[in-house]
């Protein structure tokens, strides 16, 4: 190779080297945008409270009707308060929130991670929210954000809420913190406030690595078979290194949740973590 054509692949791979430090410093750019505007509406929308004393929904207690009560399915509130549950007190003016980010439904709460977040869904577009901010602007980091294929209303079998895993920390990235046995036991609850003044309760069960199917479609998760069928099949991976509390039993009568990010070095892996409903209702 002479001397000009080494400078000449030199030239190139300066000019390669400078697309990519861009491209780079772009990306943090706009992530650290997208920090911003969760840590805003945090500011702005989130307001943490010293708690108060539990107020019951008004469905009234079986107890306290006359009529039979059928057992509650997944598609109904099995329980009735959150008393007895440490729920941190939050108030969330939600239609402020949806002035900025018009498909924020709910709000997600990990304590012992740095998952505060809310949640988007857009109509349309599965994964509209993968590389965009609530507000819908481009970002890498994206939202934390659920698909169509899930209601909005938290009566699936089982509800996918994704996020990525950040190497800055943020979004899912502190979901790996339960790996670990110890955090794993001592962290046993999330949290998800709704518009309407509801807080849902619920108890994990299971972290564990996972396919990267799409849960939802290849299970049918929506029918009893297929949400069967995913439950069954994650007592196979018990002992491979994953994590599951042996005292919450899960059935097909109960409504669930699954977070779920990446794991790095794994592309064809999931991270995921699942929990039980456990309790609702509603606090002042």
């Amino acid at each position: 190779m002479n001397n000009k054509t080494r400078n000449i692949v030199a030239y190139i791979l300066l000019g390669v080297a400078a697309v990519c430090a861009i491209v780079l410093i772009i990306n943090a750019v706009c992530n650290r945008s997208a920090e911003n505007e969760v840590d805003s509406m945090k500011e702005s929308f989130v307001v943490e409270l010293t708690p108060e004393p539990i107020v019951e929904t008004a469905t009234p207690k079986p107890e306290d009707t006359e009529a039979p009560t059928a057992t509650p399915g997944p598609t109904e509130d099995p329980f009735l308060s959150l008393e007895g549950y440490d729920v941190p007190a939050r108030v969330i003016d939600f239609e402020g929130l949806k002035e900025t980010a018009p498909d924020v439904y709910a709000w997600l709460l990990v304590p012992g991670t740095d998952i505060d977040y809310p949640i988007v869904q857009h109509p349309e577009e599965p994964e509209y929210y993968l590389r965009r901010t609530p507000e819908g602007k481009d970002a890498t980091a994206g939202s934390i954000f659920t698909e169509m294929y899930n209601n909005t209303e938290w009566t699936d079998n089982n509800t996918i809420i994704y996020g990525h895993n950040m190497r800055n920390g943020s979004m899912f990235a502190t979901l790996h913190n339960f790996e670990e046995q110890e955090f794993f036991e001592e962290n046993q609850f999330i949290y998800i406030y709704s518009p309407d003044n509801t807080v849902r309760v619920y108890q994990v069960f299971g972290a564990y690595e996972f396919g990267d199917m799409h849960l939802t479609l290849t299970y049918g998760m929506n029918t009893e078979e297929g949400y069967g069928e995913f439950l069954s099949g994650l007592g196979e991976l018990v002992n491979e290194g994953n994590l599951f509390r042996e005292d919450v039993e899960v059935t097909t009568e109960d409504t669930i949740i699954t977070l779920s990010t990446c794991v790095r070095g794994k592309d064809y892996n999931r991270f995921l973590v699942s929990a039980k409903l456990v309790a609702m209702g509603t606090m002042e």
